[in-house]
């Protein structure tokens, strides 16, 4: 899920633009390209003459900086290449760089676009819209357990830029819901959840010093992210990728699960990495919370009101019963 923070619209893409770009700066000749969804990101397949298969990005929304893709990627070359997990590895191109800058100063909008390119993952998307099973649970929570090892161990290059997803992030997510269903839900009832969510966040205190640890987290780690593969998940999109409690990843993962879902993906995570005492109750804030970003992100959707407006009511008596405990 893409952050609340304000979007540019995505650029149109030529086929000659990408073909320019593999073939100068990834030393790619010959290369077939297949679209493969375009959003914050236009996403496309690479298949290279010598039957290599890449992941080919367009950072259309224009979301990140050059430091903060630079940082996305030095990140996932250690989780690939270092630790070995099921995750994209980032391609440098021809030059060594991690990221290729297309210009186009003829166009209307901004003159430069971002691209990084990432090995190709074989393995089946989980069924869209459906949740994990408790055997997938249980394979999330080892792989966001690993995950969260290697973060523990990860020594950023100086000047690491990520997003951060603390205490001011999520009020900001509060509020831009706020406005987004200004017209649609009372302005009393919208000032309520504002002000229920403030004191969480209060009693939670600094989410960097919550119980449980505090690092580099994938952020999104919804069915949509994981591939179903021979021996078990990979996980990919690391866009949102940043700076997070731990808890986090999993309150993100089990945002909808029942509880035999739940009890799968915590047997999941503690066979690999210990959880603090108490995690249960933390876990129901952060599950708060994330519901809360989930939700406005989706009210910029027009075609997800229905959805928005019939999950509040459950976020509002969750967030009034923790803020008041």
């Amino acid at each position: 899920m893409p952050s609340p923070a304000a979007r540019r619209p995505a650029r149109p893409v030529q086929e000659g633009e990408l073909a320019r770009l593999v073939l100068e700066h990834y030393g790619l000749p010959q290369a077939q390209v297949t679209l493969l969804r375009e959003g914050d990101n236009h996403v496309f397949r690479v298949d290279g003459a010598r039957g290599n298969t890449y992941v080919l990005r367009l950072h259309t929304a224009g979301q990140h900086s050059v430091r903060a893709l630079h940082s996305e990627l030095e990140w996932l070359d250690v989780l690939a290449r270092t630790a070995q997990l099921p995750v994209p590895q980032p391609v440098r191109s021809v030059s060594g760089a991690w990221t290729v800058t297309l210009s186009f100063p003829e166009a209307d909008s901004p003159p430069q676009l971002l691209c990084s390119l990432l090995s190709w993952l074989e393995g089946t998307p989980l069924p869209e819209g459906q949740e994990f099973t408790p055997q997938q649970a249980e394979l999330v929570g080892q792989l966001l357990a690993q995950l969260h090892l290697q973060s523990d161990r990860f020594q950023a290059s100086r000047g690491v830029e990520r997003p951060r997803y603390d205490n001011a992030y999520f009020l900001t997510c509060a509020q831009l819901l706020q406005r987004n269903l200004a017209t649609t839900v009372d302005a009393r009832r919208l000032e309520h959840l504002i002000e229920s969510l403030t004191r969480l966040l209060q009693k939670l205190g600094p989410l960097a010093d919550l119980p449980g640890g505090f690092g580099l987290i994938h952020a999104d780690p919804h069915p949509g992210n994981f591939l179903q593969q021979e021996r078990g998940l990979a996980l990919i999109d690391f866009d949102r990728g940043g700076w997070g409690p731990f808890l986090l990843d999993l309150a993100h993962a089990d945002l909808a699960l029942d509880s035999a879902g739940r009890a799968a993906l915590i047997a999941g995570y503690t066979g690999v990495r210990s959880l603090p005492p108490g995690q249960r109750q933390l876990l129901k804030a952060l599950r708060v919370l994330a519901a809360v970003e989930n939700l406005s992100f989706l009210s910029q959707r027009p075609h997800e009101l229905p959805f928005v407006l019939e999950s509040l009511p459950v976020l509002e008596s969750e967030m009034v019963v923790l803020s008041d405990r």
